[in-house]
């Protein structure tokens, strides 16, 4: 087994990670939005108790804007000023055909990368979140910086294609040889 075959074959079974990002986002929204409900009913049980109504208020958005994972990628790829993506199994580069025979271990890498910007992304909501509760580690942390740099880098990643085209443009290629 060759290295084009081995790399082939792992951007074909890591599609599957795609699916389990999409899924845990899911999950882990409702967790979000579970939470800060209890908190707001835990407040407004005793009004005195160390609870923000912002920070519910943003953990509960957080957790609504992570269950509609893909849906928000979208949104993010526009704000970025790219087209909406298409979720398809295997990337499709348009510009390999002076790739040869390096053209499918290119698709590959590039399927790979797109996969690993949604837990990038995911990453990136959830270090968000933890900004909104105050964060830890003493305060030296920029929580929300950070997750705001996933967040926009995992929507790069997943939309590889503009984000490649991007850089070409910017840079005066026209096509990588």
């Amino acid at each position: 087994m060759d290295l084009t075959t081995i790399v082939t074959s792992i951007s074909y079974d890591i599609l599957a990670f795609r699916d389990l990002a999409q899924m845990l986002a899911i999950g882990i929204g409702i967790l979000y939005c579970g939470n800060s409900l209890r908190q707001a009913i835990r407040k407004s049980a005793s009004p005195g108790i160390d609870v923000s109504g912002q920070s519910i208020f943003a953990s509960f958005f957080i957790g609504a804007l992570i269950v509609n994972f893909a849906s928000t990628m979208d949104s993010t790829l526009g704000s970025m000023g790219q087209t909406d993506t298409s979720y398809g199994d295997f990337i499709a580069y348009v510009n390999l055909s002076s790739a040869g025979q390096f053209a499918p271990v290119i698709a590959a890498i590039l399927t790979i990368v797109s996969t690993f910007g949604w837990w990038y992304a995911l990453k990136g909501w959830t270090m968000l979140r933890k900004a909104s509760s105050g964060g830890v580690g003493g305060g030296y942390e920029d929580y929300a910086w950070k997750g705001f740099i996933h967040i926009l880098g995992g929507a790069a990643l997943v939309n590889i294609n503009e984000t490649l085209a991007a850089f070409q443009g910017t840079l005066g290629i026209s096509s990588f040889n």
